[in-house]
């Protein structure tokens, strides 16, 4: 007699459409606390620039990207998290980016994939760890 074991994951089709849905969520996390800020600040006194995020849009938008990839790991196998989490970002990113006439959003675009695909497996392989 064999038996049979049921599973939390989805089969193909639902894997593709919560994956979307991740990716999705992704894009709206930039927006809602990157994509929006597109101006850099001119220091008066020195006339240095920085920007064009300050450090509460940076660390409010990796908890929630964080959140999100922890709440994914529900419905979705990791192999589909990091590229549908990096490449939502990434698409955000472009979105933001695309009145960039210097040529530097190529090599933004780079390091936003490596950085949220680099992250979002450290955050997964730390989630598995801790919590199988």
């Amino acid at each position: 007699m064999t038996s049979s074991r049921t599973t939390d994951r989805p089969g193909a089709a639902p894997t593709l459409a919560y994956s979307l849905l991740v990716a999705a969520a992704a894009l709206g996390l930039w927006f809602a606390w990157l994509g929006w800020d597109t101006t850099y600040d001119v220091d008066p006194v020195t006339g240095s620039l920085s920007g064009p995020y300050s450090w509460w849009q940076v660390a409010g938008f990796v908890l929630s990207a964080g959140i999100l990839v922890v709440a994914a790991r529900r419905f979705v196998p990791a192999a589909a998290i990091v590229p549908a989490v990096s490449g939502g970002v990434a698409c955000g990113f472009m979105l933001s980016a695309r009145g960039d006439d210097s040529g530097l959003a190529g090599i933004g675009l780079v390091l936003i994939l490596l950085g949220s695909a680099a992250g979002t497996a450290l955050l997964l392989l730390l989630a598995r760890r801790f919590r199988p």
